[in-house]
């Protein structure tokens, strides 16, 4: 079959989609993408996705795509999405501030019309909705936005996390805020990660620390700063219990020199997440 209006990328990023969560079923959620100009065959190509297993369209980088949200190209494809109830994910950005590649020049009061016009559509707004939230603060805004969700992606790059997530718990419920990172347009494992695991309450720990070289009068239980992810297959892991055994204690003693406190104990147990891990499973590790 001929392909037109570059869907042949989006064919081949689609492939490689449901491949990935074939293979990957309980791990892995994909969403479909496609080019709106193509027309019904977009349609077609939207509807194989779906019913190979993907959940949603998108992220749809219109800015580039050559068609308006008023297109009926566009709304052909938004029509779709809303027969086969799935979410669309559309990119979107704030109006001020520095250019920078990918910046969409369409307004806020484009995607605030196409929200209007179809209030049973599920959206997802790229990168915290270009700020669109911040008018839920008004009922009919907040009405209207009832179906309306936004992902983080791009968050830590263009607002300092702490603050933009503060400001949005208290404009919308904390349910339409999706976690997204852009990983790896650039490298922000450490601030995203970091700031999420602190935001939860954590921000320190208990952990038996080697205060010096000598006996076990050197080992102290001490507080500590809570460690931080710095890489996607990094695991976090809450203890139930740890231990210290013979190793522990032969190296405290034999130590000649150490420049800081560092904790010990080769022994762990409690649940985790990360990499072949899901979050709340029972981990057990000896070192």
């Amino acid at each position: 079959m001929k392909r037109r209006h570059g869907t042949k990328t989006a064919f081949e990023r689609n492939n490689i989609g449901l491949k990935l969560i074939w293979r990957w079923p309980e791990r892995i959620i994909a969403f479909a993408v496609v080019q709106p100009l193509a027309g019904e065959e977009a349609v077609d190509e939207l509807k194989r996705c779906v019913d190979g297993g993907m959940l949603g369209m998108g992220e749809m980088g219109h800015y580039s795509g050559m068609y308006r949200f008023g297109s009926p190209d566009f709304l052909r494809v938004v029509d779709a999405c809303i027969r086969l109830n799935i979410p669309i994910n559309l990119h979107s950005n704030e109006e001020v501030g520095h250019f920078y590649l990918g910046k969409s020049i369409i307004p806020l009061r484009h995607y605030y019309r196409l929200i209007c016009r179809y209030p049973e559509m599920k959206l997802i707004m790229a990168h915290w909705g270009g700020g669109i939230f911040f008018y839920e603060i008004m009922p009919e805004v907040r009405r209207s936005l009832e179906n309306v969700y936004y992902d983080t992606a791009g968050g830590p790059l263009l607002f300092p996390p702490r603050a933009i997530f503060n400001a949005a718990l208290q404009l919308i419920d904390h349910r339409k805020i999706l976690y997204g990172s852009d990983y790896p347009l650039t490298s922000c494992w450490k601030n995203e990660f970091g700031f999420f695991f602190c935001h939860r309450g954590v921000t320190h720990m208990k952990a038996v620390m080697l205060t010096g070289a000598g006996g076990t009068e050197m080992l102290k239980l001490m507080e500590v700063p809570a460690p931080v992810l710095k890489d996607p297959l990094d695991v976090m892991v809450r203890l139930y219990a740890s231990g210290l055994n013979p190793v522990d204690y032969k190296y405290a003693e034999r130590v000649a020199f150490i420049p800081t406190a560092f904790p010990l104990s080769w022994v762990v147990t409690g649940p985790g997440g990360a990499s072949d891990w899901r979050g709340g499973n029972e981990i057990q590790n000896r070192g």
